[in-house]
Formats: C-alpha cells, structure tokens, sequence
C-alpha cells in the first residue's frame, strides 16, 4: 500500500478508533461495572494461625513424632535467632 491509499486507511482506523472508544459506549460499562458513583465492594474473611513459640526444652522435644528411623536432636541452641543452618 503506497501514497494516499496508506493515509486513508490510516486515517480510518484512527477515525474509527475515536468513535469506538467514545466516553458515552456502552461497552465498558458491561465490562467495567464500578464507577465512583456505585463503587465494587468486597469482604474477605479469614484467619490466620501464629503458633504460641515454644521453648526447645527436653521435655518438648521428647514429645515430637518421627517416623521409623529417625531421630530429633536439639542443636545451635545457643544462637539469638537463627534464620537457615548448613549441617554437612
């Protein structure tokens, strides 16, 4: 497409694109219902569980469930607050 075909179709598709995307379409407001005047509302419900913290006390860590074979241990026990620990 050259010359004045190439400007006419231009200015079509922008021509039509103004008049699609008019303020007073109907289009957006199936799609987008909320307006400052009647504003979307929604509630959320939930909870969430925070575990009262535990000390790491013999009595405590006797009571942890394994499976066959395997063994708890208390170690770095001495550290303040300890994030990851490498064990090799």
């Amino acid at each position: 497409m050259q010359g004045p075909a190439r400007l006419f179709v231009t200015g079509f598709v922008i021509a039509s694109t103004l008049l699609y995307c008019n303020k007073d379409s109907d289009r957006w407001d199936l799609n987008v219902p909320e307006t400052a005047e009647n504003p979307t509302t929604s509630e959320i419900k939930g909870f969430i569980f925070q575990p009262a913290l535990a000390p790491a006390s013999d009595q405590n860590i006797s009571q942890l469930k394994v499976p066959a074979g395997f063994t708890v241990s208390k170690f770095a026990d001495a550290l303040l607050k300890p994030r990851i620990n490498a064990v090799n």
